[in-house]
């Protein structure tokens, strides 16, 4: 696995490789205090039916043709159609769904489905589990699917709950499963900065240490995608190359917990080499978009959607999906930027002429 190195990026290169993220629900049974409170309440019917979710997916995997499909929201097993979606694309070995939940429904009913989708990814929020014996419930019940699909538990690193998290982080060895020290982002950083709950110094330094622990057997249950090849560029001229599906995920979340998903002024593949579709049926280039409103088109009418062609300039200062930090983009230099507002300027100049 590759270790990131401490150099400033100029470009991240991913080929032969699409991320889907969708977010059926934007409901959760969870009101963790970094989440924005629509989460906590949002509705949980399906707005159309089966067959309107079922001609879009057709279209999505005619046209980016192999990848990841992440299952999101809120919380994705609560949607009506959620175990349709798996029955669709578990047959399909141009694509591996993960299905990112916090495991709040029966231990029966993801029984159920565990063996249609290729990855669990599991997020522990230890601001609802709080009392020891919710906590080790919670583990019990996460760490019985190893051997049923491929597991990566995900600790969300609260710096309200700091030490048992580092513990967790530190005593959960196992060779079937992903462990993942995550960086909490919020939106309440930009929007409400006098509410967020910063890290310490001391859970900075910690953090920016602390690496995923990828269990040697994961390796070989993981279903990759061998084509995959990720190249990362650094302003010395160096390179990295990583091939297959497992070691590109490992550099994406090093990339989000060193607090280096910092990209705004890039020129990104946003919506070509990735899709963002939101709990109403709103397709987006990409989560980002998707949050700014910036949509091309629903789910309801697949042949009218403007799917994208040309990358975009990122216009935020962070990226916040695991997904979307892998897709291609690179650093422009001065020269690109300022051809590229001359651009702009020409363009504005003529239409109001």
């Amino acid at each position: 696995m590759l270790t990131l190195k401490d150099k400033k990026l100029t470009s991240i290169e991913s080929t032969n490789h699409s991320y889907i993220e969708w977010h059926l629900t934007y409901a959760c049974p969870f009101k963790c205090w970094y989440c924005p409170p629509p989460v906590w309440n949002g509705p949980l019917l399906a707005r159309y039916d089966w067959e309107v979710y079922s001609d879009f997916l057709d279209e999505v995997v005619e046209r980016y043709k192999k990848g990841d499909f992440l299952l999101s929201g809120g919380e994705p097993t609560d949607w009506p159609y959620f175990t349709n979606i798996l029955d669709k694309l578990h047959n399909n070995p141009n694509w591996r769904v993960f299905t990112l939940t916090n495991l709040s429904r029966s231990k029966d009913f993801i029984d159920q489905w565990v063996h249609k989708t290729d990855w669990i990814v599991t997020s522990f929020h230890p601001n609802v589990i709080k009392t020891q014996a919710q906590r080790d419930k919670w583990f019990e019940k996460a760490l019985s699917y190893k051997k049923k699909t491929l597991l990566q538990i995900k600790i969300l690193m609260d710096p309200l709950h700091w030490d048992y998290c580092l513990d967790k982080y530190n005593s959960l060895i196992d060779e079937d499963i992903w462990v993942i020290p995550v960086r909490i982002h919020n939106v309440a950083e930009l929007v409400d900065p006098q509410n967020y709950i910063h890290y310490t110094p001391e859970q900075e330094k910690i953090l920016s240490g602390l690496k995923a622990k990828i269990g040697n057997n994961t390796g070989k249950k993981a279903f990759a995608i061998p084509e995959r090849e990720t190249t990362l560029k650094y302003d010395n001229g160096e390179e990295q190359i990583s091939v297959g599906e497992l070691d590109a995920w490992h550099i994406t979340s090093q990339i989000m917990r060193h607090d280096r998903n910092k990209f705004k002024g890039w020129m990104c593949n946003m919506g070509m080499d990735n899709l963002f579709i939101n709990e109403t049926g709103d397709v987006a280039r990409g989560i980002c978009a998707g949050s700014s409103l910036q949509f091309v088109g629903h789910v309801t009418s697949p042949s009218k959607i403007k799917w994208p062609i040309t990358p975009t300039i990122c216009p935020k200062t962070y990226c916040y999906c695991e997904g979307e930090v892998g897709i291609t983009k690179r650093k422009l230099k001065p020269a690109e930027i300022k051809l590229l507002r001359d651009k702009i300027k020409n363009r504005t100049i003529n239409v109001r002429a």
